[in-house]
């Protein structure tokens, strides 16, 4: 038998990290790179990042030639952020907009966009992926159901190899 885990932590804190910019549909030339020694992020732009996690895995061979291996892991994240990642709108020039403007002194949104369909689609998606919902008691409730999958399924293959080698399990 074979066992191994891992755990992490990280924190970041960024302020004023230089932004991605992308290209609006309308723009068929990429435009020239800015100058490396130039920032034009947001004065007021920010993001902290803090994750911490860890895996979990295992290996057992039953014979020479079959190996069962199970592994779990966790994570829990948290980021805050404002950020303006701009659009270019002319590759002449540059030009660019952002998809949301904030007001950096009263902190009121004064322009923003609707997001595509399927940004959406994500959003809605992330919490369920990342079991962000419900709490401690729900990622407990996560854990022991994989537990109880990963039981089923072991005490599967045993039947099915004891049946294998025609012996009683």
């Amino acid at each position: 038998m074979r066992l191994s885990a891992d755990i992490g932590w990280q924190q970041n804190k960024l302020r004023g990290a230089r932004p991605n910019a992308s290209l609006d549909p309308a723009v068929s030339v990429v435009p020239r790179a800015p100058d490396a020694s130039s920032n034009f992020a947001r004065p007021w732009s920010y993001s902290n990042e803090r994750d911490l996690f860890g895996a979990l895995r295992g290996e057992f061979d039953f014979t020479a030639s079959i190996t069962a291996w199970a592994a779990y892991g966790l994570r829990r994240s948290s980021e805050a952020n404002s950020l303006a990642n701009p659009t270019v709108s002319d590759a002449a020039t540059g030009a660019a907009s952002l998809s949301v403007l904030v007001d950096a002194v009263t902190g009121v949104v004064t322009d923003s966009r609707v997001l595509p369909w399927y940004l959406t689609a994500l959003l809605i998606s992330q919490p369920l992926h990342f079991s962000d919902f419900g709490g401690l008691p729900m990622q407990i409730l996560w854990t022991v159901l994989d537990i109880v999958t990963i039981i089923v399924l072991g005490s599967g293959l045993h039947l099915w190899l004891a049946k294998r080698e025609g012996r009683s399990p």
